[in-house]
């Protein structure tokens, strides 16, 4: 049974951790975590450093608060402090461990197995230390757990010694050292009764350490009792117990005494003192309800195969004698209840299921079902061993097998590992709380949780309150303290730790009238304490460990009217002593110095200029304890505003006023004045103004062990509400302060605005790109405020609407979701307010038209558009009767316009041709003839795009003369913007590749905008000639025979047809381009005139376009003349080319003759030689004379004259 301590000593921390999330809610934070008084153990802070001993003596496996005073009036601080004790378990320490070996030394029969008898009496201490260090001795260093007392004036701690004589029954030594032979039946430590031996080693002194009206006990559990005879040895437990002094201490071990037995079966496996409680008031002796004296339980749970159970002591403040002592009856066993030092009891050797169910884990007492005497809380957390759901029963009397219960819900979750009674719902009756430590969720493992069970007030419980830890493997709920009324609510408090959350966590919780929900507990932790913040606090202390293993909260250690929280972090051997702060709770009032407020009195000046203003008073009174002196807080003054901007500002141009507030005593007011300045401002809602008290600034400078703790004078939580209060803006609404508006608009006029900057009188589709609504309002009522303007649009005609002129500063936005097709826009910053005095505001909405997105189809768009007066504005109300006027609606008539037109003209290059024949291939197209290109020219002007429509192109190609042959065949065709069907093209299937390849740059070409001249093609000597019109004259003066080929008639015989369609074509021109060729196999050897002409209609079939100044057709023809056409019929004589010839040559020559002898080439000469001389260089010029008549001496004598 020895693994039962153990393991909850030494409780594994689970590798994966897992958060929780964290509540977030407002919360108050009353324990002072920056100023702890931090305990260590003695074992590592040197103070027998002399000594070898070893360090991890679980320093704070438990804690409790014990005090030497009953009353704490009249003494000191300094007293206060010295007779207020912090004591400390160290179940696993070894001696010395901090004892002063002078005062209390070793027994020398530790060494009897080392040395001989005779020697014995003559060892020095520093030999009989190395007996207990010598494992040969059986002492195993002398394991035997030590109990620390560390009072707040010091720093250090010291082993609990007594000053009785060890010899006196009432006066013994705390628990005095050594292996000492005891004797039955009564317990004792005189050397001379050998008839049994007590092995200490390994007993757990201090597992438990508990204080309460005066009472302190500490025990160990795994205290052993040894058969001298059989040397069994049974892990009994016993423990130590003292009053308020701490002078004498009387050894309790219920579980050693005659009849015994030597088994698990019986009491050899007891472990009394696993648990401790101390009722002051308890009558749990029905039959002696008088009795004297508190009584006091101790939890036996490995009794009988760890079925458990409990004994009682009652007369402890009895002096003299032990107390007096009985078996509790289990609810599992009907023993026999004993008295005085011995009970009758029976041995079971049947198994049952009850077994294993640790009745006596944990201990509470409280009131529970009465509000006179206390009873007991008695935990079973393995109850049953199938079931293992955990019990906690209400013992509250020890005659009777207890009945009433609580159970757990899970398996295993260890439910009662930990027990308190306390009243969280202030009806004066105590509550239970049980934690369950391996309490598991899907997902989070050994989380833990904590239980609350409202007491009924008729001995019976209901669930109400469930807190689930925080982390997987935290164990949430190994420790409960209750904290009385922390925030001075009413209502008590409690401190629940998860040492293996990280580093170890405790958490506040606050107690509460029973909510909605059922719950007596606030679930939302108030204050989250990080074991590692703590630490870091204290300089001398590097880290901490499983902080929260162990707490107590039932002591007021600083005496200020609240309990302090004392928390133990065993595996890091420091204990920590934080302080409660006393809590202020808060009243905050304001007062103004007016009724109302009027934005036009300038009654204050900010730099220089006047301003609106009013004062506010912001009072403040508190309650609570501890704060007999009153103290100083801030508090902060602001504008509280939800929709629009602050407005008001004070004196240092700030939003928000800082202030002080001393306050001097309890119930006592304090007030100051605030001025507050008003923007100059149109909105004319009411002013709401905020206060509210701020926390103060603690002091967060580290510590030491020798923290200095004289002082106990703290500042405050201040506990305060927000205060708001709402002052009224002067609106001049009448007597009723409620003004009734008469809104009005109405739309004058609608403009069309193209690119250009032109105007058209409807939205025509193509050139208009804005839209303009003029529009006016005014109100013919009492003040309107906060109107504003309503208009609805089509997104998927318009964008970017706003109103102008933009002056106004009036902002549009869209109250509709993204994905609405359709937009509903409202405008704020009309001006505010709106009277009938402000008469007419004109102005106008713009829209803009989304590219593309019209047709012309679309009739007419409705934008209705409205003036509205708020109606969330309590006082500014429009009367439905006036409502009629305040909407109009802007009619959008669409029209679609367009000016196009189709011309035609053949396009080619002038030839020679000399009649050959015919070079066609039978395959190659191009090898039919010369090549011809008819182009088709349509144009659309807009101002709108056609929607659909047809060009059809009728080609001149073969005639009923023609046979097989073409007068012009039609090859391929190309286009950029109109899809055309060239299936009609290339009847004859020839290879037209060449033919396409031309259609396509001369279509490149005309896209690129060259310009192109109109050629006449001489295909045939000696003329050939094209014209733009279908009633062009031949060039041709005389004929033998005409044909033609007319495609622009009614009959179409002969001319194929190419269709091309028109789809969404834009203001644009495209080209079509036909290239074919003259089909020469049938002009060979032929005479006579041929005109071939091609003709282009446009239809418009969409519905929408209205035209204007339609061109629909257009034709062109082609003249050809054959090679046989005689002079005759047409040519020009000969010498009609040669007389005018040789007649201008003769002219020439004459002129020539005259302008020689008119001595015009001589004249021109001579200037030139005088030219010469006058410029100096006559003499270097060579002269030279023409001499018509070869009299060259004549010539040069008329050079020298």
């Amino acid at each position: 049974m020895t693994v039962l301590l153990s393991a909850s000593l030494q409780i594994l921390v689970a590798l994966a951790i897992l958060h929780y999330p964290t509540l977030s809610a407002a919360r108050l934070e009353t324990i002072d975590v920056y100023k702890p008084i931090a305990k260590i153990s003695p074992a590592l802070s040197g103070a027998e450093s002399s000594l070898a001993y070893p360090t991890n003596d679980s320093f704070g496996y438990s804690v409790t608060v014990h005090q030497l005073f009953d009353d704490p009036a009249g003494l000191s601080a300094n007293e206060l402090l010295d007779q207020t004790l912090i004591m400390v378990g160290a179940p696993t320490g070894a001696y010395p461990g901090g004892l002063n070996v002078s005062i209390m030394q070793p027994d020398r029969r530790a060494c009897e197995r080392v040395y001989s008898a005779g020697s014995l009496n003559s060892l020095t201490n520093e030999q009989i230390l190395d007996c207990f260090r010598n494992t040969a001795t059986g002492m195993n260093n002398n394991r035997t757990g030590l109990v620390y007392q560390c009072p707040l004036s010091s720093p250090s701690c010291s082993a609990a010694l007594g000053s009785g004589e060890p010899d006196t029954p009432d006066g013994l030594l705390f628990d005095r050292i050594g292996n000492n032979r005891i004797s039955l039946p009564r317990v004792s430590d005189d050397p001379d009764d050998e008839l049994s031996l007590q092995n200490k080693n390994g007993q757990q002194m201090g597992a438990t350490v508990y204080s309460d009206n005066g009472y302190f006990v500490a025990c160990a559990p795994l205290w052993e009792y040894v058969d001298l005879s059989s040397r069994n040895s049974q892990p009994r437990g016993h423990c130590v117990y003292s009053n308020r002094s701490l002078s004498n201490f009387l050894i309790l071990q219920p579980c050693d005494h005659s009849g015994t037995g030597t088994n698990q079966i019986n009491e050899g496996y007891c472990e009394s003192g696993f648990s401790v409680g101390v009722s002051e008031t308890s009558a749990l002796r029905q039959d002696t309800p008088s009795a004297p004296g508190p009584f006091m339980l101790t939890g036996t749970p490995g009794r009988r195969y760890s079925s458990g159970g409990v004994f009682f002591y009652n007369q402890l403040n009895q002096t003299g004698n032990r107390p007096r002592y009985g078996d509790i009856q289990t609810p599992f066993i009907n023993a026999s209840i004993g008295s005085g030092d011995q009970a009758d009891r029976s041995a079971f050797n049947t198994v049952y299921d009850d077994q294993f169910s640790y009745y006596g884990f944990s201990i509470a007492s409280g009131f529970l079902t009465s509000q006179v005497s206390k009873d007991f809380l008695v935990s079973s957390p393995r109850y049953t061993q199938y079931t293992q759901i955990g019990r906690v029963y209400i013992v509250n009397n020890i005659d009777v097998k207890p009945t009433l219960h609580i159970d757990g819900e899970q398996f295993g979750e260890y439910f009662g590992y930990s027990v308190a009674a306390v009243d969280l719902n202030a009806d004066g009756w105590d509550d239970v709380l049980v934690g369950s430590p391996i309490y598991s969720e899907p997902s989070h493992h050994e989380v833990g949780r904590v239980t609350a069970y409202v007491n009924n007030q008729n001995s019976s419980f209901t669930k109400a309150g469930v807190i689930v830890g925080q982390e997987s493997s935290g164990r949430f709920g190994i420790s409960i303290a209750s904290l009385g009324d922390l925030n001075n609510d009413g209502y008590n408090d409690f401190a629940v730790s998860a040492p293996y959350e990280g580093n170890g966590f405790v958490y506040i919780y606050y107690g509460q009238e029973m909510d909605e929900s059922g719950s007596i507990v606030n679930t939302t932790y108030q204050q989250r304490i990080n074991g590692s913040a703590v630490a870091s606090q204290v300089t001398d202390i590097p880290s901490v460990s499983s902080f929260g293993f162990s707490l107590s909260g039932g002591t007021d250690v600083d005496q200020n009217g609240y309990r302090d929280l004392v928390i133990g972090a065993y595996e890091s051997q420091s204990v920590f002593v934080l302080r409660t702060i006393p809590v202020a709770i808060t009243n905050i009032s304001m007062t103004f110095n007016t009724e109302q407020v009027m934005l036009q009195d300038y009654d204050c000046v900010y730099q220089g200029n006047p301003v609106a203003c009013f004062d506010v008073a912001v009072c403040a009174m508190y309650r609570g304890k501890g704060l007999s002196n009153g103290f100083r807080t801030n508090f902060v003054l602001r504008e509280v505003t939800e929709s629009i901007s602050n407005r008001l500002f004070f004196e240092d141009g700030s939003r928000m006023y800082t202030g002080e507030l001393t306050l001097t005593g309890e119930y006592t007011e304090t007030c100051t004045d605030v001025t507050v300045l008003i923007e100059n401002t149109t909105t004319y809602l009411n002013f709401k103004i905020r206060a509210d008290a701020q926390e103060i600034p603690r002091d967060k400078t580290t510590v030491s062990t020798n923290i200095d703790i004289t002082d106990f004078s703290q500042s405050p939580v201040v506990d305060a509400q927000g205060y708001e209060l709402e002052i009224p803006v002067v609106r001049e609404c009448g007597e009723d302060d409620v003004c009734n508006p008469d809104l009005k608009l109405n739309i004058k006029n609608i403009t069309y605005l193209a690119r250009d900057g032109n105007t058209y009188p409807t939205l025509t589709v193509g050139p208009v790109e804005r839209v303009v609504i003029s529009a006016e309002f005014s109100n013919d009522g009492e003040n309107s405020f906060y109107p504003y303007l309503t208009f609805e649009l089509s997104k998927e005609y318009f964008q970017q609407p706003r109103i102008t002129p933009l002056s106004l500063f009036i902002t549009c936005n869209d109250t509709t979701s993204d994905n609405s097709s359709y937009g509903h826009y409202e405008c704020q910053n009309i001006k505010t307010p709106l009277s009938s005095s402000d008469g007419v505001t004109v102005i106008s909405l713009v829209v803009q038209v989304i590219e593309g997105s019209l047709y012309g189809n679309e009739g007419v768009l409705r934008i209705p558009i409205g003036i509205r007066n708020p109606t969330d504005v309590a006082y500014s109300v429009e009367r439905p009767e006036d409502l009629d006027n305040n909407d109009a609606v802007a009619n959008l008539s669409i029209v679609a316009s367009s000016e196009y037109a189709v011309t035609v003209f053949y396009s080619g290059e002038e030839i020679d041709y000399k009649g050959n024949g015919s070079n066609f291939d039978g395959r190659d197209a191009s090898t039919l003839g010369e090549r011809v290109m008819i182009n088709v020219n349509f144009k659309n002007d807009g101002p709108s795009q056609i929607i659909s429509g047809q060009l059809n192109i009728y080609i001149p190609s073969r005639g009923p003369e023609t046979g097989s042959y073409y007068y012009y065949y039609p090859a391929a065709v190309s286009s950029s913007h109109l899809e055309c069907d060239n299936s009609t093209l290339n009847p004859d299937d020839l290879d037209v590749s060449e033919a396409e390849t031309n259609a396509q740059q001369q279509q490149s070409q005309e896209d690129s905008g060259r310009r192109r001249r109109k050629r006449n093609v001489s295909l045939f000597y000696p003329s050939f000639s094209s014209s733009s019109s279908s009633s062009k004259t031949n060039i041709v003066k005389r004929q033998q025979t005409q044909e033609k080929l007319d495609c622009s008639g009614q009959s179409k015989t002969g001319c194929i047809l190419l269709s091309c369609s028109i789809t969404s074509f834009l203001t644009r021109t495209d080209t079509i381009v036909i290239t074919g060729y003259i089909d020469e196999r049938f002009f060979n050897g032929k005479t006579g005139t041929y005109n071939l002409t091609a003709y282009a209609v446009v239809n418009i079939t969409d519905g929408i376009t209205n035209s204007v100044n339609a061109t629909e057709e257009g034709s062109d023809t082609l003249t050809l003349l054959t090679t046989g056409t005689s002079t005759e019929s047409g040519g020009i004589p000969w010498y009609i080319y040669v007389a005018p010839a040789v007649a201008a040559v003769l002219f020439v020559i004459i002129i020539a003759v005259i302008l020689y002898f008119c001595g015009f080439f001589r004249r021109k000469k001579k200037s030139m030689k005088a030219d010469a001389v006058a410029s100096g260089e006559g003499d270097n010029v060579e002269q030279f004379i023409p001499d018509p008549f070869g009299d060259s001496a004549k010539a040069k004598e008329a050079a020298k004259n």
